[in-house]
């Protein structure tokens, strides 16, 4: 492992177990992050609003507490962020871009992901939720920046793998992208297929006429 890997980074660990947090928090700072914990919601809050912040390392739960607002908070100010959860298998629906790490994590694991979204661009770390809807050349847009994505992704991960960095979190991330932009070009087609087939029915009444 390299001691300067998060030189210069500041870094909110916004965990609730006390132990956990301290893992955490011991594992950046041995990579030469400054880390600022936080155990609930406020607390992380006023640390999200720290004009140095680098980067956070999230559980989806303080206790009691939703983690979203915080999630919210660093999104706002385009703080790329990674969660650090006992619930890796649900879906994050609403953090599609965010590299999840399953507890309990490896020192390599929690590095690797959070040196990811450190090296990614920030359209790439945090982008926004979108739907399936919209006519064609909208879709194809998406269909083409998607495209894109996934391309710088998969750069980010081959040099990191180059650097002996743990990829796991960043290549489950990109099997999601992919599926995700799979899913969209089948809404694309079944638009492409419906359009078609309106204009057929349109040619057909045309010819009757």
């Amino acid at each position: 492992m390299r001691a300067s890997t998060f030189t210069g980074h500041r870094v909110l660990v916004a965990e609730h177990e006390y132990l956990i947090a301290g893992h955490v928090g011991q594992i950046l700072e041995d990579e030469g992050a400054t880390v600022f914990r936080a155990s609930s919601v406020v607390q992380a809050l006023s640390i999200a609003d720290f004009p140095l912040l680098s980067a956070g390392v999230l559980t989806t739960r303080l206790g009691s507490e939703d983690g979203d607002p915080v999630c919210q908070a660093l999104r706002r100010r385009n703080i790329p962020f990674v969660f650090h959860t006992a619930h890796a298998a649900r879906p994050l629906t609403q953090w599609p871009g965010v590299p999840t790490v399953a507890k309990p994590a490896s020192a390599t694991a929690i590095v690797g992901a959070l040196k990811y979204v450190l090296s990614t661009e920030r359209r790439d770390i945090i982008p926004a939720p979108q739907s399936c809807e919209g006519n064609a050349k909208v879709l194809d847009q998406r269909i083409l920046d998607g495209e894109e994505r996934l391309k710088r992704v998969r750069g980010v991960i081959t040099r990191l793998a180059a650097g002996g960095f743990d990829t796991s979190a960043a290549e489950n991330l990109l099997a999601a992208m992919t599926k995700a932009l799979d899913h969209l070009r089948y809404h694309r087609n079944l638009v492409a297929s419906l359009n078609g087939h309106v204009h057929k029915k349109g040619g057909r009444h045309d010819v009757r006429a």
